[in-house]
């Protein structure tokens, strides 16, 4: 997660340099919509943060273990939900993929790939939990998505699949 805000800290002191703005051709306009980009980008960052945090504060794992099994679980979910709960997941948690990519990435796990709940096992396995810990990260996570405004059908539909 550190990584995207130095890349997005970065990116933007790089922009905003005088020889940027003038070999882009950046003026008044583009520094309004370049601060809106960064700054909603951030706010997401914040977002993806929250929720690993709260994971990792309310069970004995690391940062990388609870990144990586919040991933997993939404990689699936964003795989095999029906498309007007897909819809809502990416409403509630903006930038879901960028979320899941950075999550798996240490486990060499697209997230395309996790299609069924044993796809989650093994990643749970490869970050070294247990696959009884599933049941552990999903009340936690689906207390986050409440809190962010999930409909009771996404929710229903979650834990349907999350069991």
């Amino acid at each position: 997660m550190n990584h995207t805000l130095l890349n997005t800290l970065l990116l933007s002191t790089l922009l905003s340099s005088a020889p940027s703005m003038a070999f882009l051709k950046l003026g008044e306009q583009s520094n309004q919509g370049l601060a809106t980009l960064v700054g909603s980008g951030l706010l997401e960052t914040k977002q993806h943060t929250t929720l690993i945090n709260q994971v990792k504060n309310q069970l004995p794992i690391s940062d990388q273990q609870a990144g990586g099994g919040v991933a997993a679980l939404l990689a699936l979910a964003n795989n095999q939900l029906p498309q007007q709960n897909q819809t809502e997941l990416n409403t509630v948690i903006p930038n879901l993929g960028q979320l899941t990519q950075l999550g798996l990435s240490t486990t060499n796990v697209s997230p395309s790939a996790m299609t069924h709940l044993k796809d989650v096992t093994n990643v749970f396995n490869q970050l070294g939990l247990d696959a009884n810990m599933i049941a552990q990260f999903t009340p936690i996570i689906i207390q986050y998505l409440t809190s962010q405004g999930a409909g009771s059908s996404l929710v229903g539909a979650l834990q349907s699949m999350w069991q």
